[in-house]
């Protein structure tokens, strides 16, 4: 790519600013020895090399040889560098050398990324008397049976397939004579369904013929604390291989912020793109599918042709827009996550953020996407008008140069115990064996599910799930979600939204966009969970945002702790939100046009359990400055959480009132039991909060992104104040009593 030219045109144009540029030099690639030189099984040598595959990188040698000695690996390279390969090998080889028996399990956290391997296996395999097959929800029930009854030497699945068919006698006897559990993309396993995923594995190993002779496998690009999770996700010591010398070409960095929106900007940037290099190819990466769809629209009033995938559109259609893209007759995409993840979808020089990513490795996992093998590439950041963008924007080095953040997971969350204990009963009764091994969190959940008839004793010794535990074992699903909204036009069902999301997308008239065409919203009947909705002939030339409030109806205090005196009460309630209007905004300013009102709000609330207590808030401090404190507490409480619980950080939601109250609560349907473990743990919660506030080094009175700033924030980030939030704070561990009604005062912040 000529890229000063290109750079020339961008910076002439008086649409943007270029807030900073950064050069990242090319690397050559890092090879180490020829295949030869690993004396591989011959056939599996010979079939490597006819695919083009002569040499391997310095990394690749390492794990390879790791997994050969018996060896538990992580593999951290980056995207496209060849991980796949690393630990593809010696496994092939070991079913070379094993033939006609199950050795290895490749889990892949979605559909999408298990076929994408499937092709890479195909191809490796080619030349190779090596059985393979893709088990997951998309496989039909015939061919299912198919697997089970005649078993390949790899099957490739997903953690939701096992955790529901481990009861199945032919899984256990695949299970049984398995070498080899590769979980690819490990950085996807935190939070809630990492943990669920954690007991999953524990469960998987209880049909293994010898646990001490099967190998786990994990492979990233982006973790911060490789060996600490994956020794604490598997449960297994860990070897870990790192590739520091990807290859890559050169890669320029650019930090913009447009004139016009930020939907605009990057149209307007693959226009100039494709004006002077019309080959080149290029991903627009947002975090919402509306913000895709926004994208798409702009492109398709100024006659570009882009692609778009995102979530809620089908398999099929976005299966044809990859094959387009790789195939160079498509060379733009506009992608929500679904494209973050390893699928390969050809070389990439280009790619265009919307929005400063929530974490910084989310930001290296997607221009990761780009540069490979040699190939020039750029990213481009858009920032806005945010207070996030305000801060990078006045010291964008601190942004490039943030380290990848560490992952967190924690197993002794009390809900997904007793969701996985009893799905351990489920698969097999738990023998008294099994129960002497169990840790005191185990023992408890046991006690506690007997207790309440989920379990039962069976002979005396065993545990067995009874009708209810059965029951309660269908209902849980890994991934925490709750109920969705089925969107029709007419009798055709389109797409669907899981609540409580969709109430804000679909409310009647708002503007449904799908597949880059325009939808209005005629009914929403949240009785049935369906949405009727209406194609829209005449272009629009706005989107709608929806106004809403949020508060905690019905909380039901269980249990309370008190940390330094303070009263913190955990129980059950819900959330209810109503949404009560609708702004319509230009979707090339990206300004309001105007505000509407519904004729009815629409109300949606979904049960969850909550945490709740009261900081104490100076009596002199204006209205205005004790929501500014709360609010912030809230924020930076909620930060302090996810490190302490594993959590994910959209896992947990917060709102806060002037007067001192904060609620956190767990963001799934039903309760994930995020809010109780902090409970257990919010004094050392509290005692994190104030040190990320006191050694925060930005000393603005709002604050920053690295100390009161969320990006999760549904108040913009606005009523904020580091420096009260620290005085309230600090208040709290010199054991300020604050007295506690349960009738919070004020309007609440989101």
């Amino acid at each position: 790519m000529d890229f000063d030219s290109l750079l020339n045109s961008i910076e002439a144009s008086e649409v943007r600013e270029i807030v900073h540029i950064k050069k990242e030099t090319g690397r050559s690639p890092d090879y180490s020895c020829s295949i030869e030189a690993l004396n591989l099984h011959p056939d599996l040598t010979k079939a490597l090399k006819k695919i083009g595959i002569e040499s391997l990188y310095s990394f690749q040698e390492r794990a390879i040889k790791k997994i050969r000695s018996g060896k538990n690996v992580g593999i951290l390279a980056g995207t496209g560098s060849g991980k796949t390969e690393a630990f593809l090998i010696p496994i092939l080889e070991y079913a070379l050398n094993h033939p006609n028996q199950p050795i290895a399990i490749l889990m892949y956290p979605t559909k999408a990324l298990a076929q994408d391997q499937m092709d890479r296996l195909e191809g490796l395999t080619r030349n190779l008397n090596i059985k393979f097959e893709r088990y997951d929800g998309d496989t039909p029930l015939n061919k299912r049976e198919e697997i089970l009854n005649n078993p390949p030497s790899i099957l490739i699945t997903n953690p939701d397939m096992l955790h529901f068919h481990l009861s199945d006698d032919r899984v256990k006897k695949i299970i049984s004579t398995i070498k080899f559990i590769v979980l690819d993309e490990i950085h996807q396993y935190v939070g809630v369904f990492g943990s669920h995923v954690h007991y999953v594995l524990k469960r998987v190993k209880r049909f293994l013929q010898d646990s001490k002779k099967c190998q786990f496998i994990g492979s990233s690009a982006t973790i911060g604390n490789p060996r600490k999770f994956l020794e604490i996700f598997f449960g297994v010591k860990f070897s870990i291989i790192t590739s520091k010398h990807n290859w890559s070409g050169n890669r320029h960095h650019l930090m913009i912020r447009p004139k016009h929106s930020l939907y605009s900007e990057a149209i307007f940037l693959i226009e100039g793109i494709q004006e002077q290099i019309p080959s080149v190819k290029s991903i627009i990466f947002t975090d919402s599918h509306l913000s895709a769809e926004i994208v798409k629209k702009i492109a398709d009033s100024r006659n570009i042709e882009i692609g778009i995938h995102r979530g809620g559109l089908s398999s099929a259609y976005r299966k044809e827009i990859e094959a387009r893209f790789k195939s160079g007759k498509l060379t733009t995409l506009v992608a929500t996550p679904t494209l973050e993840l390893g699928i390969d979808i050809g070389d990439l020089n280009n790619i265009v953020l919307i929005k400063i990513p929530v974490t910084f490795s989310t930001y290296l996992q997607r221009i990761g996407r780009s540069g490979r093998k040699g190939v020039d590439s750029m990213a481009f950041l858009l920032i806005g008008e945010d207070p996030i963008s305000n801060f990078y924007a006045n010291a964008p080095k601190n942004f490039y140069s943030s380290k990848p953040e560490p992952l967190y997971l924690d197993p002794t969350n009390p809900e997904i115990i007793r969701a996985q204990f009893i799905a351990m009963a489920v698969d097999q009764p738990i023998s008294p064996l099994e129960l002497v091994d169990l840790t005191p969190e185990e023992r408890t959940a046991a006690q506690q599910l007997l207790n309440e008839k989920y379990l039962a004793h069976w002979e005396q010794l065993y545990l067995i799930p009874t009708k209810k535990g059965n029951e309660l074992f269908r209902n849980t699903s890994l991934r925490g979600t709750g109920e969705t909204i089925q969107i029709f036009e007419r009798e055709k069902k389109i797409g669907e939204r899981s609540l409580p999301m969709g109430i804000r997308e679909l409310y009647p008239n708002a503007i449904y966009m799908h597949g880059g065409k325009d939808y209005r919203v005629i009914n929403l009947d949240l009785q049935q969970y369906q949405a009727q909705i209406e194609e829209i002939l005449d272009r629009t030339n706005f989107y709608t945002r929806a106004l809403y409030q949020s508060e905690v109806i019905n909380f039901n205090p269980r249990r309370s702790r008190h940390p330094f005196g303070l009263n913190v009460y955990h129980g059950e309630g819900a959330i209810h939100t109503n949404v009560y209007g609708f702004l319509k905004i230009n979707f090339f300013t990206g300004k309001p046009i105007e505000k509407e009102n519904l004729e009815i709000p629409v109300d949606y609330q979904f049960p969850t359990k909550i945490l709740y207590f009261k900081i104490p808030v100076d009596p002199s401090w204006t209205l205005s400055q004790k929501a500014e404190a709360t609010h912030a507490v809230e924020h930076v409480l909620i930060a302090a959480a996810v490190t302490l619980t594993g959590a994910d950080a959209s896992e947990i939601g917060g709102i806060s009132y002037p007067d001192g109250t904060i609620f956190v609560y767990d963001g799934i349907f039903g309760g994930s039991g995020i809010t109780l473990l902090l409970q257990d743990r919010i004094k050392e919660a509290l005692k994190r909060a104030l040190k990320i506030l006191k050694l925060c080094n930005c000393r603005s009175y709002t604050g920053c992104p690295r100390c009161t700033y969320s990006p999760y924030c549904g108040n913009n980030n606005e009523t904020l104040s580091r420096n009260l939030a620290i005085q309230s704070l600090t208040q709290v561990l010199a054991g300020k009593d604050v007295k506690v009604d349960f009738k919070p005062s004020g309007n609440s912040i989101v």
